[in-house]
Protein backbone atom coordinates (compact mmCIF):
# COMPACT_ATOMS: atom_id res chain seq x y z
CA UNK A 1 0.00 0.00 0.00
CA UNK A 2 1.45 3.10 -0.97
CA UNK A 3 1.77 6.16 1.54
CA UNK A 4 -0.50 8.42 -0.35
CA UNK A 5 -3.16 5.63 -0.10
CA UNK A 6 -2.76 5.28 3.93
CA UNK A 7 -2.82 9.15 3.82
CA UNK A 8 -5.72 9.24 1.88
CA UNK A 9 -7.70 6.40 4.49
CA UNK A 10 -6.09 8.06 8.03
CA UNK A 11 -8.02 11.45 6.50
CA UNK A 12 -11.24 9.50 5.93
CA UNK A 13 -11.02 8.04 9.25
CA UNK A 14 -10.45 10.96 10.87
CA UNK A 15 -12.92 13.12 9.31
CA UNK A 16 -15.65 10.07 9.77
CA UNK A 17 -14.65 10.23 13.55
CA UNK A 18 -15.11 14.08 13.65
CA UNK A 19 -18.51 14.00 11.90
CA UNK A 20 -19.37 11.57 14.51
CA UNK A 21 -18.13 13.10 17.71
CA UNK A 22 -19.54 16.44 16.35
CA UNK A 23 -22.93 15.81 15.09
CA UNK A 24 -25.95 16.75 17.27
CA UNK A 25 -28.46 14.74 18.65
CA UNK A 26 -31.77 14.30 16.90
CA UNK A 27 -34.86 16.23 18.40
CA UNK A 28 -38.15 14.82 19.11
CA UNK A 29 -40.49 15.11 16.08
CA UNK A 30 -37.78 16.13 13.76
CA UNK A 31 -38.66 15.06 10.41
CA UNK A 32 -36.31 13.29 7.81
CA UNK A 33 -35.07 15.33 5.09
CA UNK A 34 -37.45 14.64 1.22
CA UNK A 35 -35.81 13.19 -1.39
CA UNK A 36 -33.62 11.06 1.09
CA UNK A 37 -32.03 9.41 -1.59
CA UNK A 38 -30.45 12.19 -3.31
CA UNK A 39 -29.40 13.81 -0.21
CA UNK A 40 -27.54 10.83 0.57
CA UNK A 41 -25.74 10.34 -2.47
CA UNK A 42 -24.95 13.76 -2.65
CA UNK A 43 -23.58 13.91 0.81
CA UNK A 44 -21.46 10.81 -0.16
CA UNK A 45 -19.87 12.29 -3.67
CA UNK A 46 -19.29 15.41 -1.28
CA UNK A 47 -17.13 13.23 1.23
CA UNK A 48 -15.12 11.71 -0.94
CA UNK A 49 -14.01 14.61 -3.07
CA UNK A 50 -13.34 16.75 0.11
CA UNK A 51 -10.95 13.84 1.57
CA UNK A 52 -9.19 13.87 -2.17
CA UNK A 53 -9.18 17.58 -1.50
CA UNK A 54 -7.81 17.63 1.86
CA UNK A 55 -5.07 14.86 0.68
CA UNK A 56 -4.42 17.11 -1.81
CA UNK A 57 -3.20 19.54 0.43
CA UNK A 58 -1.66 17.22 2.41
CA UNK A 59 0.55 16.38 0.07
CA UNK A 60 1.33 19.94 -1.56
CA UNK A 61 0.18 22.31 1.59
CA UNK A 62 -2.54 24.13 -0.33
CA UNK A 63 -4.81 24.34 -3.24
CA UNK A 64 -4.29 27.05 -5.76
CA UNK A 65 -7.38 29.36 -6.54
CA UNK A 66 -10.01 28.18 -9.14
CA UNK A 67 -13.03 29.89 -10.77
CA UNK A 68 -14.86 26.94 -10.71
CA UNK A 69 -15.34 23.71 -9.23
CA UNK A 70 -14.45 21.80 -12.12
CA UNK A 71 -11.11 23.46 -11.86
CA UNK A 72 -9.74 20.87 -9.91
CA UNK A 73 -10.41 17.43 -11.38
CA UNK A 74 -7.48 17.62 -13.24
CA UNK A 75 -5.88 18.23 -9.85
CA UNK A 76 -7.50 14.99 -7.33
CA UNK A 77 -7.95 12.91 -10.50
CA UNK A 78 -6.24 9.83 -10.44
CA UNK A 79 -3.73 10.01 -7.82
CA UNK A 80 -6.44 11.25 -5.25
CA UNK A 81 -9.86 9.66 -6.35
CA UNK A 82 -11.06 7.53 -8.95
CA UNK A 83 -13.68 9.84 -11.15
CA UNK A 84 -14.99 12.92 -9.08
CA UNK A 85 -18.28 13.48 -8.85
CA UNK A 86 -18.42 17.42 -9.43
CA UNK A 87 -22.11 17.98 -9.34
CA UNK A 88 -24.90 16.86 -6.97
CA UNK A 89 -27.89 14.63 -7.27
CA UNK A 90 -30.19 17.46 -9.06
CA UNK A 91 -27.59 18.11 -11.81
CA UNK A 92 -26.09 21.65 -10.09
CA UNK A 93 -22.55 21.91 -9.94
CA UNK A 94 -20.87 21.72 -6.58
CA UNK A 95 -19.81 25.16 -4.90
CA UNK A 96 -15.81 25.15 -3.67
CA UNK A 97 -15.25 28.19 -2.05
CA UNK A 98 -10.76 27.96 -1.27
CA UNK A 99 -9.66 30.24 1.56
CA UNK A 100 -7.22 32.77 0.71
CA UNK A 101 -4.11 30.86 2.23
CA UNK A 102 -5.23 27.76 0.20
CA UNK A 103 -5.27 25.56 3.55
CA UNK A 104 -8.94 25.11 3.98
CA UNK A 105 -12.16 25.12 2.00
CA UNK A 106 -15.82 24.53 1.76
CA UNK A 107 -18.14 22.53 -0.35
CA UNK A 108 -21.51 22.87 -0.65
CA UNK A 109 -24.86 21.33 -2.92
CA UNK A 110 -27.36 24.44 -4.00
CA UNK A 111 -29.52 21.31 -2.92
CA UNK A 112 -33.04 20.46 -4.70
CA UNK A 113 -34.25 23.95 -5.38
CA UNK A 114 -30.52 24.31 -7.26
CA UNK A 115 -29.70 27.95 -5.50
CA UNK A 116 -26.88 28.75 -3.70
CA UNK A 117 -28.40 30.17 -0.27
CA UNK A 118 -24.40 31.32 0.66
CA UNK A 119 -25.79 33.63 3.58
CA UNK A 120 -27.06 30.32 5.21
CA UNK A 121 -23.77 28.52 4.94
CA UNK A 122 -22.79 30.09 8.67
CA UNK A 123 -25.90 28.12 10.04
CA UNK A 124 -24.50 24.93 11.71
CA UNK A 125 -26.56 21.68 12.14
CA UNK A 126 -29.11 19.13 10.59
CA UNK A 127 -31.34 20.57 7.81
CA UNK A 128 -34.31 18.64 7.05
CA UNK A 129 -35.53 20.26 3.87
CA UNK A 130 -33.61 18.76 0.60
CA UNK A 131 -33.73 22.55 -0.89
CA UNK A 132 -31.01 24.02 2.02
CA UNK A 133 -27.99 24.08 0.78
CA UNK A 134 -25.41 21.40 2.60
CA UNK A 135 -21.97 22.82 2.74
CA UNK A 136 -18.86 20.10 4.21
CA UNK A 137 -16.14 21.94 5.56
CA UNK A 138 -12.46 21.11 5.23
CA UNK A 139 -11.45 21.20 8.84
CA UNK A 140 -13.75 18.54 10.25
CA UNK A 141 -14.34 20.04 14.37
CA UNK A 142 -13.19 24.04 13.31
CA UNK A 143 -16.77 24.62 11.70
CA UNK A 144 -19.52 22.12 12.09
CA UNK A 145 -20.85 20.63 8.99
CA UNK A 146 -24.33 21.87 7.35
CA UNK A 147 -26.17 18.38 6.25
CA UNK A 148 -29.65 16.77 5.65
CA UNK A 149 -30.97 14.51 7.80
CA UNK A 150 -30.43 11.19 6.73
CA UNK A 151 -32.01 9.30 9.13
CA UNK A 152 -32.98 9.21 12.89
Amino acid sequence: MSRRSIMVMAVSLLGAAALAAGREAPSEGRLLVDQSYFCLRTLAEMRSVRTALEAYVMDHATLPQVDAVEDVRALIEPDYIRAATLTDAWGTALRLEISADGRTFSLASAGSDRTFQRDSWGLPGLRSHSNEDAVLFSVPGHRKDREWVIQE
